[in-house]
């Protein structure tokens, strides 16, 4: 668990990173605008908005997204009206 915040991070590579975001550390730099984040991960998402790249493609509508957690926010949208219908390929997110 964070001493900082509470949180609880169960991987520990995730939860160094988190630390690092505490103490301001940046490590991965983006060569497009300057921002720092904690780790390489983080920017290589960051990197999709200036890159335009949107890999997370819902199977129902085909709308697109630069990252999984807005994909999966959409999702509940089909759910609730009605539009819903299982993924052939099993997955939540497809990426292209």
């Amino acid at each position: 668990m964070c001493d900082t915040c509470g949180k609880v991070i169960m991987r520990k590579s995730i939860f160094e990173s988190h630390k690092k975001s505490h103490l301001g550390i940046k490590e991965a730099i983006c060569h497009v605008c300057g921002k720092g984040y904690a780790n390489s991960v983080v920017l290589k998402a960051h990197l999709r908005i200036h890159t335009g790249e949107k890999p997370y493609v819902c199977h129902i509508c085909q709308k697109s997204f630069n990252q999984g957690a807005p994909l999966k926010k959409h999702l509940e949208i089909h759910k609730n009206n009605g539009t819903w219908k299982e993924n052939p390929e099993k997955k939540k997110s497809v990426k292209v």
